[in-house]
């Protein structure tokens, strides 16, 4: 997983952080983003998932906030080389945290500066 840097793992814990905690996200939606992806052209793949967040938040499948940190960080890809890759990079990450916060109490966390470390050691019961 060279390139991603720490950007994607900070970004991808407060997500799955709002996911948690702001109503409802489930998961069978996180892997529809992911076939969402997959089967987008290579050009318009960040056009076709941000219209996708956009109907998932407006029928109350994915929850506002979520939808919104989402739509950001995918058009922030927009300048990238490989938006399409790094999307796919972006979203293994975010599957990976909001699945791993199933049982985490994440309640009293100020989702918006939470940091990847700080995000684990919740999980995992680190303190």
């Amino acid at each position: 997983m060279s390139g991603i840097g720490v950007r994607y793992f900070d970004i991808a814990a407060r997500i799955a952080c709002l996911a948690r905690t702001r109503g409802k996200f489930d998961k069978a939606q996180v892997n529809k983003l992911i076939e969402v992806l997959e089967a987008s052209p290579e050009k318009e793949a960040i056009q076709y998932l941000t219209a996708f967040i956009s109907r998932q938040s407006s029928k109350g499948l994915i929850n506002r906030d979520a939808a919104r940190e989402l739509t950001r960080f995918f058009f922030s890809l927009s300048n990238v080389k490989n938006p399409k890759e790094e999307a796919r990079k972006f979203l293994g990450i975010f599957k990976w945290l909001y699945e791993a916060a199933e049982r985490a109490y994440l309640r009293n966390v100020n989702c918006g500066k939470l940091t990847y470390e700080q995000f684990i050691r919740i999980v995992l019961g680190l303190g």
